[in-house]
Protein backbone atom coordinates (compact mmCIF):
# COMPACT_ATOMS: atom_id res chain seq x y z
CA UNK A 1 0.00 0.00 0.00
CA UNK A 2 3.04 2.33 1.07
CA UNK A 3 4.79 1.77 -2.72
CA UNK A 4 1.50 2.82 -4.15
CA UNK A 5 0.89 5.75 -2.33
CA UNK A 6 4.46 6.72 -3.71
CA UNK A 7 3.62 5.67 -7.11
CA UNK A 8 0.61 8.52 -7.03
CA UNK A 9 2.33 11.06 -5.10
CA UNK A 10 5.53 11.03 -7.88
CA UNK A 11 2.65 10.78 -10.65
CA UNK A 12 0.93 14.09 -9.09
CA UNK A 13 4.27 15.42 -8.50
CA UNK A 14 4.91 15.20 -12.49
CA UNK A 15 1.68 16.45 -13.48
CA UNK A 16 2.06 18.98 -11.44
CA UNK A 17 5.94 19.90 -13.10
CA UNK A 18 4.05 19.79 -16.33
CA UNK A 19 1.59 21.77 -15.25
CA UNK A 20 4.01 24.51 -14.00
CA UNK A 21 5.94 24.45 -17.02
CA UNK A 22 3.18 24.33 -19.79
CA UNK A 23 1.32 27.51 -18.27
CA UNK A 24 4.52 29.28 -17.82
CA UNK A 25 5.13 28.94 -22.01
CA UNK A 26 1.91 28.72 -23.57
CA UNK A 27 1.98 32.18 -23.26
CA UNK A 28 5.66 32.74 -24.59
CA UNK A 29 4.60 29.98 -27.21
CA UNK A 30 2.72 30.68 -30.71
CA UNK A 31 -0.95 30.31 -30.63
CA UNK A 32 -0.95 27.25 -32.61
CA UNK A 33 1.98 25.82 -29.98
CA UNK A 34 0.15 26.12 -26.77
CA UNK A 35 -2.68 24.01 -27.47
CA UNK A 36 -0.11 21.42 -27.92
CA UNK A 37 1.00 21.93 -24.25
CA UNK A 38 -2.10 21.80 -22.83
CA UNK A 39 -3.22 18.80 -24.76
CA UNK A 40 0.02 16.78 -23.29
CA UNK A 41 -0.94 17.80 -19.47
CA UNK A 42 -4.51 16.76 -20.49
CA UNK A 43 -3.37 12.94 -21.86
CA UNK A 44 -0.86 12.89 -18.72
CA UNK A 45 -4.06 14.09 -16.56
CA UNK A 46 -6.40 11.58 -17.90
CA UNK A 47 -4.06 8.41 -17.95
CA UNK A 48 -3.18 8.86 -14.34
CA UNK A 49 -7.36 8.96 -13.51
CA UNK A 50 -7.33 5.51 -15.31
CA UNK A 51 -4.18 3.74 -13.61
CA UNK A 52 -6.06 5.11 -10.08
CA UNK A 53 -9.93 4.05 -11.60
CA UNK A 54 -10.92 7.27 -10.25
CA UNK A 55 -13.03 10.10 -11.63
CA UNK A 56 -12.28 13.54 -11.78
CA UNK A 57 -12.99 15.80 -8.91
CA UNK A 58 -15.31 18.40 -10.23
CA UNK A 59 -16.64 21.41 -7.91
CA UNK A 60 -19.89 23.10 -8.93
CA UNK A 61 -17.98 25.81 -10.68
CA UNK A 62 -16.56 22.81 -12.50
CA UNK A 63 -20.03 21.21 -13.88
CA UNK A 64 -20.74 24.64 -15.01
CA UNK A 65 -17.84 24.88 -17.03
CA UNK A 66 -18.62 21.27 -18.40
CA UNK A 67 -22.26 22.09 -19.05
CA UNK A 68 -21.29 24.78 -21.01
CA UNK A 69 -17.86 23.31 -22.90
CA UNK A 70 -21.12 20.64 -23.39
CA UNK A 71 -23.62 23.25 -25.31
CA UNK A 72 -20.54 24.19 -27.56
CA UNK A 73 -20.53 20.86 -28.80
CA UNK A 74 -24.43 21.29 -29.41
CA UNK A 75 -24.56 24.17 -30.92
CA UNK A 76 -22.21 22.88 -34.19
CA UNK A 77 -25.43 21.13 -34.77
CA UNK A 78 -26.92 24.51 -36.11
CA UNK A 79 -23.76 26.46 -36.81
CA UNK A 80 -23.30 27.74 -40.57
CA UNK A 81 -19.82 26.88 -39.99
CA UNK A 82 -19.07 23.20 -38.50
CA UNK A 83 -15.46 22.95 -38.80
CA UNK A 84 -14.72 26.03 -37.59
CA UNK A 85 -17.45 25.07 -34.73
CA UNK A 86 -15.82 22.17 -33.71
CA UNK A 87 -12.73 23.64 -33.29
CA UNK A 88 -13.87 26.07 -30.82
CA UNK A 89 -15.90 23.30 -29.02
CA UNK A 90 -12.66 21.38 -28.71
CA UNK A 91 -10.64 24.02 -27.56
CA UNK A 92 -12.64 24.81 -24.57
CA UNK A 93 -12.67 21.41 -24.05
CA UNK A 94 -9.20 21.05 -23.82
CA UNK A 95 -9.42 24.53 -21.66
CA UNK A 96 -11.91 22.51 -19.46
CA UNK A 97 -9.04 19.99 -18.79
CA UNK A 98 -6.66 23.04 -17.85
CA UNK A 99 -9.57 23.98 -15.28
CA UNK A 100 -9.81 20.55 -13.83
CA UNK A 101 -5.63 19.65 -13.87
CA UNK A 102 -5.04 22.67 -12.39
CA UNK A 103 -7.82 22.72 -9.50
CA UNK A 104 -6.56 19.18 -8.58
CA UNK A 105 -2.85 19.32 -8.68
CA UNK A 106 -2.28 23.07 -7.01
CA UNK A 107 -2.92 21.51 -3.70
CA UNK A 108 -0.39 22.85 -1.11
CA UNK A 109 0.51 26.95 -0.48
CA UNK A 110 3.87 25.99 -1.77
CA UNK A 111 2.69 25.14 -5.14
CA UNK A 112 0.06 27.91 -5.52
CA UNK A 113 2.32 30.34 -4.72
CA UNK A 114 5.33 28.95 -7.12
CA UNK A 115 2.58 28.96 -9.97
CA UNK A 116 1.87 32.36 -8.95
CA UNK A 117 5.68 34.09 -9.11
CA UNK A 118 6.27 31.91 -12.24
CA UNK A 119 3.25 33.73 -14.36
CA UNK A 120 4.05 36.53 -13.28
CA UNK A 121 7.84 36.07 -14.86
CA UNK A 122 5.84 35.18 -17.93
CA UNK A 123 3.88 38.63 -18.09
CA UNK A 124 7.24 40.72 -17.51
CA UNK A 125 8.70 38.72 -20.69
CA UNK A 126 5.70 39.38 -22.20
CA UNK A 127 5.34 42.82 -20.67
CA UNK A 128 9.23 43.36 -22.10
CA UNK A 129 9.03 42.14 -25.62
CA UNK A 130 5.81 44.46 -26.63
CA UNK A 131 8.00 47.35 -24.95
CA UNK A 132 10.94 46.69 -27.11
CA UNK A 133 8.06 45.46 -29.84
CA UNK A 134 6.97 49.53 -29.76
CA UNK A 135 10.55 50.97 -29.17
CA UNK A 136 11.83 49.26 -32.42
CA UNK A 137 8.30 50.82 -33.98
CA UNK A 138 9.21 54.26 -33.58
CA UNK A 139 12.87 53.95 -33.63
CA UNK A 140 14.26 50.39 -35.60
CA UNK A 141 13.71 52.35 -38.60
CA UNK A 142 16.60 54.84 -38.04
CA UNK A 143 19.33 50.90 -38.56
CA UNK A 144 16.60 49.73 -40.90
CA UNK A 145 12.96 49.68 -42.00
CA UNK A 146 11.97 46.34 -41.57
CA UNK A 147 12.54 46.41 -37.93
CA UNK A 148 10.03 48.42 -37.69
CA UNK A 149 7.62 45.69 -37.69
CA UNK A 150 9.91 42.43 -37.70
CA UNK A 151 9.18 40.96 -34.43
CA UNK A 152 5.45 42.56 -33.92
CA UNK A 153 4.09 40.13 -33.36
CA UNK A 154 6.94 38.28 -31.38
CA UNK A 155 6.55 35.03 -33.98
CA UNK A 156 5.58 36.66 -37.11
CA UNK A 157 8.00 35.16 -39.48
CA UNK A 158 6.97 31.60 -38.09
CA UNK A 159 3.19 32.48 -38.63
CA UNK A 160 3.79 33.35 -41.89
CA UNK A 161 5.79 30.25 -42.80
CA UNK A 162 2.98 27.86 -40.78
CA UNK A 163 0.29 29.58 -42.21
CA UNK A 164 1.37 28.96 -45.84
CA UNK A 165 2.77 25.26 -45.34
CA UNK A 166 -0.76 24.84 -43.68
CA UNK A 167 -2.86 26.45 -46.60
CA UNK A 168 -1.06 25.06 -48.99
CA UNK A 169 0.27 21.36 -47.80
CA UNK A 170 -1.13 20.36 -44.66
CA UNK A 171 -4.63 21.13 -45.09
CA UNK A 172 -7.28 19.51 -47.14
CA UNK A 173 -8.98 22.41 -49.69
CA UNK A 174 -12.51 22.07 -48.20
CA UNK A 175 -11.09 22.90 -44.98
CA UNK A 176 -8.68 25.55 -46.30
CA UNK A 177 -11.96 27.37 -48.01
CA UNK A 178 -13.83 27.46 -44.61
CA UNK A 179 -11.57 29.26 -42.77
CA UNK A 180 -12.29 33.20 -42.22
CA UNK A 181 -8.56 34.09 -43.47
CA UNK A 182 -5.37 31.96 -44.46
CA UNK A 183 -3.02 34.40 -42.88
CA UNK A 184 -2.25 35.81 -39.56
CA UNK A 185 -3.65 39.18 -39.03
CA UNK A 186 -0.72 41.67 -38.18
CA UNK A 187 -1.07 44.87 -36.47
CA UNK A 188 1.82 46.56 -36.60
CA UNK A 189 0.80 49.96 -34.88
CA UNK A 190 0.34 48.02 -31.57
CA UNK A 191 2.41 45.65 -29.64
CA UNK A 192 1.10 42.12 -29.69
CA UNK A 193 4.46 40.63 -28.08
CA UNK A 194 3.70 36.92 -28.44
CA UNK A 195 0.17 36.84 -29.20
CA UNK A 196 -1.43 37.65 -32.45
CA UNK A 197 -3.39 40.62 -31.43
CA UNK A 198 -2.58 43.71 -28.99
CA UNK A 199 -6.16 43.20 -27.43
CA UNK A 200 -5.42 39.74 -26.63
CA UNK A 201 -2.06 40.78 -25.11
CA UNK A 202 -3.70 43.30 -22.95
CA UNK A 203 -5.86 40.72 -21.80
CA UNK A 204 -3.63 38.33 -20.39
CA UNK A 205 -1.19 40.97 -18.62
CA UNK A 206 -4.52 42.18 -16.99
CA UNK A 207 -5.65 38.57 -15.82
CA UNK A 208 -1.49 38.05 -14.24
CA UNK A 209 -1.18 41.86 -13.03
CA UNK A 210 -2.49 40.86 -9.69
CA UNK A 211 0.35 37.97 -9.33
CA UNK A 212 3.34 40.22 -9.91
CA UNK A 213 1.29 42.95 -6.80
CA UNK A 214 0.70 39.60 -4.88
CA UNK A 215 4.06 38.65 -5.14
CA UNK A 216 5.62 41.78 -4.13
CA UNK A 217 3.45 41.83 -1.12
CA UNK A 218 2.82 38.70 0.09
CA UNK A 219 6.41 36.63 -0.96
CA UNK A 220 8.50 36.04 1.99
CA UNK A 221 11.76 35.75 -0.07
CA UNK A 222 13.29 39.45 -0.71
CA UNK A 223 14.54 38.39 -4.22
CA UNK A 224 11.12 37.48 -5.12
CA UNK A 225 9.34 40.20 -4.01
CA UNK A 226 12.22 42.01 -5.79
CA UNK A 227 11.50 40.33 -9.29
CA UNK A 228 7.23 40.51 -8.92
CA UNK A 229 7.88 44.53 -8.42
CA UNK A 230 10.13 44.45 -11.93
CA UNK A 231 7.82 42.15 -13.83
CA UNK A 232 4.78 44.30 -12.38
CA UNK A 233 6.52 47.36 -14.35
CA UNK A 234 6.87 45.44 -17.56
CA UNK A 235 3.05 44.35 -17.40
CA UNK A 236 2.18 48.10 -16.75
CA UNK A 237 4.70 48.50 -19.99
CA UNK A 238 3.46 45.72 -21.67
CA UNK A 239 -0.32 46.90 -21.48
CA UNK A 240 0.70 50.81 -21.65
CA UNK A 241 2.33 49.46 -25.50
CA UNK A 242 -0.87 47.44 -26.74
CA UNK A 243 -2.10 51.09 -27.19
CA UNK A 244 -5.51 49.53 -26.00
CA UNK A 245 -7.97 52.19 -24.12
CA UNK A 246 -10.58 49.22 -22.75
CA UNK A 247 -7.72 47.63 -21.01
CA UNK A 248 -6.09 50.75 -19.62
CA UNK A 249 -9.47 51.43 -17.62
CA UNK A 250 -9.16 47.39 -17.01
CA UNK A 251 -6.39 48.14 -15.29
CA UNK A 252 -7.17 50.90 -13.42
CA UNK A 253 -10.25 48.74 -11.85
CA UNK A 254 -8.01 46.10 -11.13
CA UNK A 255 -5.40 47.62 -9.21
CA UNK A 256 -8.19 49.83 -7.06
CA UNK A 257 -9.03 46.60 -6.06
CA UNK A 258 -5.51 45.15 -4.67
CA UNK A 259 -5.29 48.48 -2.79
CA UNK A 260 -7.87 46.64 -0.55
CA UNK A 261 -5.15 43.77 0.63
CA UNK A 262 -4.63 46.68 3.17
CA UNK A 263 -4.31 50.61 4.04
CA UNK A 264 -0.36 50.14 3.72
CA UNK A 265 -0.44 48.41 0.34
CA UNK A 266 -3.17 50.95 -0.65
CA UNK A 267 -0.35 54.21 -0.27
CA UNK A 268 2.24 51.78 -1.85
CA UNK A 269 -0.26 50.80 -5.28
CA UNK A 270 -0.83 54.60 -5.22
CA UNK A 271 2.39 55.85 -5.54
CA UNK A 272 3.46 53.14 -7.90
CA UNK A 273 0.39 54.04 -9.85
CA UNK A 274 0.71 57.94 -9.94
CA UNK A 275 4.74 57.37 -10.77
CA UNK A 276 4.14 55.16 -13.54
CA UNK A 277 1.69 57.78 -14.98
CA UNK A 278 4.45 60.21 -15.30
CA UNK A 279 6.69 58.09 -16.37
CA UNK A 280 4.43 57.24 -19.18
CA UNK A 281 3.59 60.61 -20.03
CA UNK A 282 7.31 61.65 -20.22
CA UNK A 283 8.27 58.65 -22.41
CA UNK A 284 5.47 57.72 -24.17
CA UNK A 285 3.21 60.54 -25.03
CA UNK A 286 1.14 58.33 -27.30
CA UNK A 287 -0.64 56.30 -24.67
CA UNK A 288 -2.32 59.20 -23.18
CA UNK A 289 -3.62 60.63 -26.74
CA UNK A 290 -4.80 57.15 -27.53
CA UNK A 291 -6.61 57.50 -23.69
CA UNK A 292 -8.17 61.35 -23.77
CA UNK A 293 -10.66 58.98 -27.68
CA UNK A 294 -12.01 57.35 -25.02
CA UNK A 295 -15.83 58.04 -25.15
CA UNK A 296 -15.12 60.44 -27.94
CA UNK A 297 -18.15 60.57 -30.43
CA UNK A 298 -15.97 61.62 -33.33
CA UNK A 299 -14.03 58.09 -33.14
CA UNK A 300 -14.58 55.42 -35.85
CA UNK A 301 -13.64 52.76 -33.12
CA UNK A 302 -16.54 53.69 -30.83
CA UNK A 303 -18.84 54.65 -33.61
CA UNK A 304 -18.08 51.19 -35.16
CA UNK A 305 -18.86 49.24 -31.90
CA UNK A 306 -22.35 51.17 -31.32
CA UNK A 307 -23.17 50.04 -35.12
CA UNK A 308 -21.83 46.13 -34.23
CA UNK A 309 -23.32 46.08 -30.97
CA UNK A 310 -26.70 47.65 -32.56
CA UNK A 311 -26.65 44.45 -35.25
CA UNK A 312 -25.72 42.24 -32.57
CA UNK A 313 -28.82 42.88 -30.46
CA UNK A 314 -31.33 42.71 -33.54
CA UNK A 315 -29.63 39.61 -34.55
CA UNK A 316 -30.39 38.07 -30.82
CA UNK A 317 -33.71 39.00 -31.48
CA UNK A 318 -34.48 36.89 -34.31
CA UNK A 319 -32.72 34.13 -32.95
CA UNK A 320 -33.30 34.37 -29.11
CA UNK A 321 -33.20 30.36 -27.73
CA UNK A 322 -31.05 28.52 -29.71
CA UNK A 323 -28.38 31.36 -31.06
CA UNK A 324 -26.69 31.06 -34.04
CA UNK A 325 -24.73 28.34 -33.28
CA UNK A 326 -20.89 27.71 -31.90
CA UNK A 327 -18.25 30.16 -33.63
CA UNK A 328 -17.98 33.33 -34.35
CA UNK A 329 -18.38 32.56 -38.09
CA UNK A 330 -22.18 33.33 -38.16
CA UNK A 331 -21.72 36.98 -36.61
CA UNK A 332 -18.73 37.61 -38.87
CA UNK A 333 -21.41 36.81 -42.06
CA UNK A 334 -23.89 38.59 -40.38
CA UNK A 335 -22.46 41.31 -39.71
CA UNK A 336 -20.68 41.91 -43.39
CA UNK A 337 -23.56 40.66 -45.87
CA UNK A 338 -26.90 42.65 -44.00
CA UNK A 339 -24.75 45.41 -42.24
CA UNK A 340 -21.49 46.23 -44.56
CA UNK A 341 -19.39 45.53 -41.09
CA UNK A 342 -15.91 43.95 -41.69
CA UNK A 343 -15.48 42.68 -38.05
CA UNK A 344 -15.35 39.45 -36.77
CA UNK A 345 -17.59 39.39 -33.70
CA UNK A 346 -19.94 41.15 -31.66
CA UNK A 347 -17.38 42.86 -29.45
CA UNK A 348 -19.07 42.46 -26.37
CA UNK A 349 -18.36 38.87 -24.51
CA UNK A 350 -22.32 38.87 -23.14
CA UNK A 351 -23.41 39.49 -26.38
CA UNK A 352 -21.09 37.49 -28.28
CA UNK A 353 -22.04 34.36 -25.95
CA UNK A 354 -25.61 35.33 -26.36
CA UNK A 355 -26.02 35.40 -30.22
CA UNK A 356 -23.87 32.27 -29.90
CA UNK A 357 -25.64 29.99 -27.67
CA UNK A 358 -28.70 31.95 -26.99
CA UNK A 359 -30.71 32.33 -23.65
CA UNK A 360 -29.60 28.86 -22.71
CA UNK A 361 -25.97 29.46 -23.64
CA UNK A 362 -25.80 32.94 -22.14
CA UNK A 363 -27.73 31.61 -19.07
CA UNK A 364 -25.37 28.77 -18.50
CA UNK A 365 -21.96 31.43 -18.54
CA UNK A 366 -23.69 34.00 -16.43
CA UNK A 367 -24.09 31.16 -14.30
CA UNK A 368 -20.31 29.83 -14.57
CA UNK A 369 -19.11 33.69 -13.71
CA UNK A 370 -21.84 34.22 -11.12
CA UNK A 371 -20.47 31.25 -9.21
CA UNK A 372 -16.96 31.87 -9.99
CA UNK A 373 -17.25 35.12 -8.44
CA UNK A 374 -19.74 34.04 -5.30
CA UNK A 375 -16.29 31.25 -4.90
CA UNK A 376 -14.00 34.19 -4.80
CA UNK A 377 -15.69 36.38 -2.36
CA UNK A 378 -15.48 33.33 -0.16
CA UNK A 379 -12.23 32.86 -0.33
CA UNK A 380 -11.20 36.43 0.75
CA UNK A 381 -13.61 35.70 3.92
CA UNK A 382 -12.00 32.66 5.31
CA UNK A 383 -8.74 34.07 6.52
CA UNK A 384 -5.80 36.54 6.01
CA UNK A 385 -4.24 34.27 3.17
CA UNK A 386 -7.59 33.75 1.51
CA UNK A 387 -7.94 37.25 1.67
CA UNK A 388 -4.90 38.21 -0.59
CA UNK A 389 -5.72 35.69 -2.95
CA UNK A 390 -8.83 36.11 -3.31
CA UNK A 391 -8.36 39.84 -3.87
CA UNK A 392 -5.74 38.80 -6.37
CA UNK A 393 -8.23 36.94 -8.34
CA UNK A 394 -11.22 38.82 -8.07
CA UNK A 395 -8.74 41.82 -9.69
CA UNK A 396 -7.84 39.71 -12.36
CA UNK A 397 -11.38 38.37 -12.95
CA UNK A 398 -12.77 42.20 -12.73
CA UNK A 399 -10.37 43.23 -15.29
CA UNK A 400 -11.17 41.09 -17.68
CA UNK A 401 -14.79 41.15 -17.26
CA UNK A 402 -14.59 45.10 -17.88
CA UNK A 403 -12.25 44.46 -20.82
CA UNK A 404 -15.40 41.93 -22.26
CA UNK A 405 -17.97 44.93 -22.03
CA UNK A 406 -15.93 46.23 -25.07
CA UNK A 407 -14.66 43.34 -26.83
CA UNK A 408 -15.20 39.12 -27.20
CA UNK A 409 -12.20 38.85 -24.55
CA UNK A 410 -11.89 34.85 -25.03
CA UNK A 411 -11.42 35.05 -28.69
CA UNK A 412 -8.36 33.20 -29.38
CA UNK A 413 -6.71 29.52 -27.77
CA UNK A 414 -4.32 31.27 -25.06
CA UNK A 415 -6.65 33.42 -23.72
CA UNK A 416 -9.29 31.04 -23.49
CA UNK A 417 -7.00 28.58 -21.82
CA UNK A 418 -5.57 30.97 -19.40
CA UNK A 419 -9.47 32.09 -18.61
CA UNK A 420 -10.05 28.55 -17.55
CA UNK A 421 -6.30 28.13 -16.02
CA UNK A 422 -7.19 31.62 -13.69
CA UNK A 423 -10.80 29.74 -12.75
CA UNK A 424 -9.00 26.49 -11.77
CA UNK A 425 -6.55 28.61 -9.84
CA UNK A 426 -9.38 30.46 -8.02
CA UNK A 427 -10.53 26.89 -6.86
CA UNK A 428 -7.54 25.27 -5.79
CA UNK A 429 -7.05 28.80 -3.57
CA UNK A 430 -10.48 27.70 -2.05
CA UNK A 431 -9.73 24.42 -1.25
CA UNK A 432 -6.36 24.83 0.00
CA UNK A 433 -7.34 27.78 2.66
CA UNK A 434 -10.22 25.97 3.18
CA UNK A 435 -8.11 23.14 4.12
CA UNK A 436 -6.10 25.16 6.34
CA UNK A 437 -9.34 27.08 8.34
CA UNK A 438 -10.85 23.11 8.86
CA UNK A 439 -6.85 22.18 10.61
CA UNK A 440 -6.78 24.91 13.05
CA UNK A 441 -10.46 24.24 14.12
CA UNK A 442 -9.44 20.56 14.60
CA UNK A 443 -5.94 21.70 16.24
CA UNK A 444 -8.23 24.55 18.34
CA UNK A 445 -10.62 22.13 19.53
CA UNK A 446 -7.58 19.03 20.22
CA UNK A 447 -5.78 22.11 22.88
CA UNK A 448 -9.45 22.80 24.50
Amino acid sequence: MNLIAQNDTKAMDRLWRFLLICMTLAALMPEYIAPVLVFVVAVMYFHKLKVEKRKPVISTVGRLCLAFVIWQFIGVIWTGNRTIGLLVAFLWALSFCAYLVTSETVNSFQRMEKIIFFISITGGIAGLIGIIEVFLMHFGGYISKSLTSMFNPFWRGLNYLVAKLATTVILPDFFVNQLPNTQFVNISLRASSTFTNPLIFAYFLIMVLPFSVYGMFHSTLKKKRLLSFICLILIIGGIASSYSRGPYLATMLAVIILMFYSRKTAYKLLGLSFGSLIMLAMVAPGVFQRFLTIGSTTDTSINLRYNIWHATIETIKEHPFLGLGTGVENMREILANQYHIYQPHAHNLFLEIFVEGGIFGFTLFAALLLYCAYRIFQLCILSNRGRALGLSFLSGFVGIMACGMLDHVLYGPKIVMYFMFFMGLAEAAFRICKAEVKTKEIAGAIDI
